[in-house]
C-alpha cells in the first residue's frame, strides 16, 4: 500500500470529522508540507523553525514535530520539539502540548477563527499567544505576543511561515540568478519546480525556496548579456516524473545547452536534460541514481 494512498485515506477520515470536531479541519492546509519560518525576536535573537503536521490515526490528534535551535548560541539547528494538538471530546474545545529537547513542556488551549489558528499559554507567568493568520495554502502569518481583548498589547515576533513544496526532491545550493522580469521568472520556478516566494522580497530581488538548503536568489536588471548566467544544476532521483511534469506544462527538453539544439520529441532513458526559464537561462536537471 503506497504512502499516497495511506495519507489520502487519513485526510479522508479528517474531512468527515463531525460538527463538533469541525474546527480541528483548520490544520487540514497544513497537512504534508514542510513550513519553515525565519524572523528576528524582540530581544535581537534570530528565529528559525521548520514544522511540518501529522494526523494521528484516530483523527481527533494532530502531530508537530519542530526543528529549531538547540543552543544559546545558535549555531546547532534540529529536532527540538514534539507536539499534540488534541480534541476533546467532553468539552469540544482544542487542547495542545510542546515537548522540547530541554525537558519542557508547555501546554495551553487552540482556538480557531476562520482559517486562522490562535495558541494560547503560559510562559514565564506571562500569558502569550501564537497567531498562525491563513493567507493562502502556502502562507500564514505569524504572530507572537501579548494578545487581550482584540488587540495585541505586546508584540514579540513577527514573521510568516512558508510551505516547501520539494515534489521531485530537487538539490541545489543557493544561486543567483539575474533577471528582466523578476516577476515572470519567480513564476517559472514555483509553477515547474515548486519554489515558493520567502516573503522577503523587493523589486530589485526575490529570494525563493524549495527547502532551507534549496534556494534561488533572483537579482533584477535591465539587460542580460549571454554570459551573465552560470548554468544552473539540479539533481533529482525523479528524471522521467519531472519530464512527464515538463511535457504536461508544454516546456521543452535538450540533450544539451546548445543553441541550435531540437527538442526531444521522444521517450528514451536519459540521464539529464537541459531546459530554458523565459530569460533564456539554461537549466541542467541530472539524475541522481
Amino acid at each position: 500500500m503506497s504512502n499516497n494512498y495511506v495519507y489520502s485515506l487519513l485526510l479522508a477520515g479528517f474531512l468527515s470529522l463531525n460538527a463538533q470536531q469541525k474546527d480541528m479541519q483548520a490544520f487540514i492546509p497544513l497537512l504534508g508540507k514542510t513550513w519553515i519560518a525565519e524572523g528576528v525576536w524582540g530581544n535581537g535573537s534570530t528565529f528559525k523553525q521548520e514544522q511540518i503536521f501529522r494526523i494521528a490515526l484516530d483523527s481527533n490528534l494532530v502531530i508537530t514535530e519542530t526543528k529549531g535551535f538547540l543552543d544559546p548560541e545558535q549555531k546547532a539547528f534540529g529536532h527540538r520539539a514534539h507536539g499534540i494538538r488534541k480534541f476533546e471530546p467532553r468539552t469540544g474545545k482544542i487542547k495542545f502540548w510542546e515537548f522540547d529537547i530541554e525537558g519542557n513542556t508547555t501546554e495551553g488551549k487552540v482556538y480557531i477563527t476562520d482559517k486562522d489558528i490562535w495558541y494560547s499559554y503560559d510562559y514565564g507567568g506571562t500569558q502569550v499567544t501564537d497567531h498562525w493568520e491563513y493567507l493562502n495554502d502556502h502562507t500564514y502569518n505569524y504572530t507572537v505576543g501579548v494578545y487581550d481583548k482584540g488587540e495585541w498589547e505586546q508584540i514579540f515576533l513577527k514573521t510568516q511561515f512558508l510551505a516547501l513544496n520539494n515534489q521531485f526532491e530537487f538539490t541545489i545550493k543557493q544561486v543567483n540568478l539575474f533577471t528582466t522580469d523578476i516577476d515572470n521568472t519567480a513564476k517559472f520556478y514555483e509553477q515547474i519546480f515548486g519554489f515558493r516566494t520567502s516573503g522577503n522580497e523587493h523589486e530589485k530581488f526575490k529570494l525563493l525556496y524549495l527547502d532551507a538548503q534549496t534556494q534561488i536568489k533572483l537579482l533584477k536588471k535591465d539587460s542580460l548579456t549571454s554570459t551573465e548566467n552560470n548554468i544552473i544544476n539540479l539533481t533529482t532521483p525523479y528524471l522521467n516524473r519531472v519530464i512527464s511534469h515538463l511535457k504536461s506544462n508544454n516546456i521543452p527538453y535538450y540533450k544539451s545547452a546548445k543553441k541550435d539544439e531540437h527538442p526531444l520529441d521522444k521517450s528514451e532513458y536519459l540521464e539529464q536534460i537541459f531546459i530554458q526559464d523565459p530569460n533564456g537561462q539554461w537549466i541542467e536537471i541530472s539524475n541522481v541514481n
